[in-house]
């Protein structure tokens, strides 16, 4: 077998120009199409079956649904920084109502004293003038009017804080109204996003982006993969074809070898490595030869050393024999 291959070698780098060309083009193409798809096999990024396949199905509407989750996740991020703004107004109309509550405890209680006070000034200064005859008159007017004019200070404030607080009492129920509106808009919003991921199986604009790039760039490079499988088939069966015309007898044989065809260092290596083959070979034939004639001399010593068993002996090697042939 292995002379065989050696023979065809020679029957291969002797045929015509024209057939030899044609040969060469065949190999060629086989080298082509053969590093496409070893390409394509040890690329690392390579989607897998069901990724492609689910962004196939769904290729039609990619373009549009990356175009509205984009948009979802937009507004998504308005909507979450109007219920923090709202959300601090929040907080910051409790802390105004607990200091205007605050306020209107103080200008109470600050009433009350001054009107504790100035009785307890005017009630002294009646003291005084029935116990000591003094005139008094301008000192109840004094403290009749600074009273007067303090509670009424107070009463000012107390009420303008009433007032105040009523009105941040309305704007707190309308921002709780607005505040509820835009919590619906975000479960809306936050609903339509999740419907969106799971339709694409991502879980963001930026993942389902990455898996369209990749998807167009995957669907390329299996185009091509599908193209060099058909145009391997093809020249595969072109080369063998060629062959077939040829005195070579195993065509099959070069489906394996086809950088010999094209490179003669190729073709020489080839050579030396069958030609290394065979020389082992002949040497264990060799050897084995030599085993079998030392064994048969054996066989012919022991007969005549006991030429009572010679009979036995032979009918033993005979049966040894046909049970190596029937297993060969």
């Amino acid at each position: 077998m292995v002379t065989s291959y050696l023979t065809d070698m020679e029957e291969v780098e002797a045929l015509p120009k024209d057939v030899a060309r044609s040969l060469k083009d065949a190999a060629k193409h086989l080298v082509d199409a053969t590093s496409v798809r070893d390409e394509y096999l040890k690329r690392s990024d390579r989607m897998t079956d069901e990724e492609f396949e689910n962004m196939e199905r769904l290729a039609s509407e990619t373009e549009e649904g990356l175009s509205k989750i984009k948009e979802a996740e937009q507004y998504r991020k308005l909507i979450r920084g109007d219920l923090k703004r709202l959300d601090n107004e929040r907080h910051a109309f409790t802390y105004r109502k607990k200091e205007l509550e605050k306020d209107r405890a103080n200008y109470k209680g600050m009433t009350t004293i001054c009107f504790a006070t100035m009785i307890f000034i005017l009630i002294s200064l009646l003291v005084l003038q029935a116990a000591m005859g003094l005139d008094v008159k301008i000192g109840l007017i004094f403290t009749v009017c600074v009273g007067a004019l303090m509670m009424i200070l107070f009463f000012v404030r107390f009420t303008d804080a009433g007032s105040e607080l009523e009105k941040l009492e309305r704007d707190q129920n309308r921002l709780i109204n607005v505040q509820n509106t835009v919590k619906i808009r975000y479960v809306n919003n936050t609903q339509l996003i999740d419907y969106l991921y799971l339709k694409y199986k991502v879980e963001s604009s930026e993942q389902l982006e990455d898996l369209w790039r990749r998807y167009q760039s995957e669907k390329k490079e299996r185009e091509k993969y599908a193209d060099s499988t058909k145009e391997l088939a093809f020249y595969q069966d072109e080369l063998i074809k060629i062959l077939n015309q040829t005195r070579v007898k195993d065509p099959s044989v070069w489906l394996h070898q086809v950088s010999a065809i094209l490179d003669q260092r190729e073709m020489v290596e080839v050579r030396h490595g069958l030609i290394r083959r065979r020389q082992a070979l002949r040497i264990q034939m060799d050897y084995n030869q030599g085993v079998a004639k030392q064994a048969q001399e054996e066989v012919k010593n022991l007969a005549t050393e006991y030429p009572e068993y010679a009979q036995e002996i032979m009918d033993m090697v005979t049966s040894r024999e046909e049970k190596e042939e029937s297993i060969l």
